[in-house]
């Protein structure tokens, strides 16, 4: 009997958390002896050769504007015509719409959603979500905070990583700490993000004669030329460094000495999980799930108004900092391990396919 497949349904390939994940449960998948199959709606394919370097089996359906979507949904059907599916995992919105359109005309397979944001920013994607509540099988939550009335059947399973990719040794960030202090902003140069945020925090401190510091923009996006205009203009070449999208994220992660996420609103950035395991000080916005994860003996939580206060303690008080890094570490290590988080994503799969 042809054994079943997984089906990891996401809007596209970028750059971004969620693919980051699809990409570890494609590989988990792997290591448990699972097929799955794994399709972009769109053609954004910044991560495609990562999924070839894992020989995870990958497609792209080309949706990339409404004239798109029917050829895309026939691509989709022949992909699976043959195809003995266990269930369709969709992963945000589009990747939603193109699960329902196709279960709806050609097949009837279990959908389980993840929205990857705790809340919709759109209304009419939250009455979307409440009108298709039929068609999904299950709904996937980061934590709590992220219940809402248009999510079914909801079920808690976080982001997870592969821990041992990221560790460091030793406190070695206090040597360098002294001298030049590097932020690390990890993330889509989008409004969701704050990219441009970074301006007003890095005047903040360059007023308080903190001088000797440089926040890392590691990422790219839709706002970067606008942060690029904001940062000429106010003379901040010195202090913001914008690296675009990078493949050394893990480099980024061990040699900075804090991680700033000055968000407007989030999901469960896999970068907070990342930053844990590599031992990073963290200063985020509590949004989303983020409050599920940092506490006050982990981490930093800061509204935006205090965001570069908290920048600032973090500078002169880095030991503090380090040590919270490091219970932080711990809580990562016991709570998000890859193989736990897949194992709990596979038991909701065999629970909805039967």
């Amino acid at each position: 009997m042809q054994n079943k497949k997984i089906v990891q349904l996401i809007t596209g390939l970028g750059g971004g958390g969620a693919e980051q994940m699809v990409l570890k449960l494609g590989k988990e998948a792997r290591q448990h002896d699972k097929e799955s199959l794994i399709i972009s709606v769109s053609s954004i394919n910044t991560l495609e050769q990562k999924f070839k370097d894992a020989g995870i089996n990958y497609h792209f359906l080309g949706i990339d504007s409404p004239q798109n979507l029917f050829s895309g949904l026939r691509k989709l059907k022949k992909i699976l015509k043959n195809e003995n599916i266990m269930v369709i995992h969709c992963h945000m919105f589009h990747a939603l719409l193109i699960g329902i359109l196709f279960k709806a005309f050609y097949r009837d397979i279990p959908l389980v959603f993840t929205l990857h944001n705790n809340d919709v920013q759109q209304k009419y994607r939250a009455i979307f979500l409440k009108m298709t509540k039929r068609f999904r099988a299950a709904d996937i939550l980061f934590s709590k905070n992220g219940a809402q009335n248009y999510l079914k059947n909801s079920i808690i399973i976080p982001n997870g990583l592969d821990i041992s990719t990221f560790e460091v040794k030793g406190n070695s960030r206090l040597l360098t700490a002294s001298k030049e202090f590097h932020f690390l902003f990890l993330g889509s140069l989008t409004e969701q993000k704050n990219p441009l945020g970074l301006i007003k925090l890095c005047q903040d401190l360059l007023a308080s004669k903190h001088e000797n510091f440089v926040i890392d923009v590691v990422g790219d996006g839709p706002l970067r030329s606008s942060l690029e205009v904001e940062i000429n203009e106010h003379n901040l070449n010195r202090h913001i460094k914008l690296h675009g999208f990078s493949n050394k994220v893990i480099a980024f992660l061990k040699n900075s000495h804090c991680l700033i996420m000055p968000s407007h609103w989030e999901g469960m950035p896999v970068v907070i999980l990342e930053a844990g395991a590599a031992k990073l000080p963290i200063i985020s916005t509590p949004v989303g799930s983020i409050g599920d994860i940092i506490s006050k003996e982990t981490g930093y939580l800061s509204s935006l108004d205090d965001f570069s206060d908290k920048m600032k303690y973090v500078v002169k008080e880095y030991e503090t900092a380090v040590k919270k890094s490091e219970r932080f570490y711990d809580h990562v290590v016991t709570n998000y391990g890859i193989q736990e988080i897949f194992d709990k994503h596979l038991k909701l799969y065999d629970a909805v396919s039967n």
